[in-house]
């Protein structure tokens, strides 16, 4: 059960493009998401498959006409597959303007790329106003009005809740996986790891919540097994691929926790279902965002909270995954690396879809594993 569980969703993580055709000759209409925050909950409850948008490991061929190249890979790779027809059977996609790049990304969407369509919002970044949670869901429902719009799919408020539930119990079953996870390396090791959380993106939240219990049931019927002394948490936007993951197990260390949203950082907080708009709920979730690189905060809580993560799972060093040209994690990295670096032995590695740096990571996680060790 845990290896055939296992199974399907590596493969589902290895090859979303596979699992985006499949639900597509089921007849299950399927929806591009792009990170981040983009609120999924409304593209479930009008009835179609959430697909996250990702990016790639890809050559930019078609994007370099649109997207500058210091702009960060996720975006120019996601840019690239639009123009490359990658996307094309999506209804459509939603993208949050949270960045200057994912401005550039829709403007090309809206220029270049036909198909899919592509329905941008915005969310308000002083997010202490009492006027923020009314503006973010106002852009939600002009946003769910978009859809009905395009695709004559309405969402209602009955479909909501219901879709909040279901989001809420796969945050759940997300974070108990999270927990077991760390104390059964031995079966997770951190390629593993990673493919339960992208796998996410790619697959409706009912299967995968089935599939991800599963999982867990099985960790939790086993002894804790730690299968290296080397624990270590990441932080970022994504910790890269699953060739990354695969260096990290190679040198000895054993991925315990992350502060990734890509991976389990946007399973934290649960979305109210005690509110009798759904939709205010959904953006009050915005609101009470913290740590995150594209969510303004007058005090920065990222390094505190990854310290903490780490004292909580035994860790003892901490991988920034920093994205290259992501203009907010770039921003935010210097005062957070003296943060960490003060408490917490912190290795730093470029994420960069359209490079083939893995030696250079190599490298850089050999020598920090001879620090640690000396």
């Amino acid at each position: 059960m845990l290896n055939d569980a296992l199974q399907k969703l590596e493969e589902t993580a290895r090859s979303p493009k596979r699992a985006m055709e499949a639900y597509r000759q089921a007849g299950r209409p399927v929806a591009g998401c792009i990170p981040e925050y983009t609120p999924e909950v409304m593209v479930h409850a009008a009835g179609f498959i959430p697909f996250g948008l990702w990016g790639g490991e890809t050559t930019i061929m078609l994007a370099d006409s649109y997207i500058p190249t210091f702009a960060c890979s996720l975006v120019r790779s996601c840019a690239e597959y639009g123009l490359n027809g990658t996307y094309r059977g999506l209804s459509f996609i939603i993208a949050p303007i949270l960045c200057d790049a994912l401005k550039g990304c829709v403007q090309t969407f809206r220029v270049a790329v036909k198909d899919p369509p592509v329905l941008p919002f915005s969310l308000p970044q002083n997010r202490t106003l009492p006027s923020a949670a009314a503006f973010t869901a106002q852009e939600y429902r002009a946003l769910g009005e978009k859809i009905q719009k395009l695709t004559g799919a309405g969402i209602s408020g009955q479909a909501m809740r219901r879709s909040i539930r279901i989001y809420n119990e796969h945050s759940r079953a997300m974070r108990d996986f999270d927990r077991a996870a760390a104390e059964h390396t031995d079966v997770i090791g951190a390629r593993a790891r990673q493919a339960v959380f992208k796998s996410a993106w790619f697959m409706e939240k009912e299967e995968h919540t089935g599939l991800v219990r599963q999982i867990t049931r099985a960790l939790e019927e086993r002894p804790a097994c730690r299968k290296n002394p080397a624990r270590v948490v990441l932080t970022g936007v994504s910790a890269g691929s699953a060739a990354l993951m695969e260096l990290l197990e190679e040198e000895g260390f054993d991925v315990v926790g992350d502060h990734v949203y890509q991976d389990s950082w946007t399973y934290l907080h649960p979305i109210r279902e005690d509110l009798e708009d759904p939709v205010m709920a959904l953006a009050e979730h915005w609101i009470q965002v913290g740590g995150s690189c594209v969510a303004h905060e007058r005090r920065r809580s990222r390094s505190a909270a990854v310290l903490k993560l780490a004292k909580e799972r035994e860790a003892g060093a901490v991988v920034l995954c920093l994205m290259k040209f992501c203009d907010p994690e770039e921003y935010e990295a210097p005062l957070m690396l003296a943060e960490l670096k003060k408490s917490c032995p912190t290795l730093t590695l470029d994420i960069d879809q359209n490079s083939d740096n893995l030696e250079q990571l190599r490298t850089k996680i050999q020598t920090f594993r001879d620090v640690l060790d000396s």
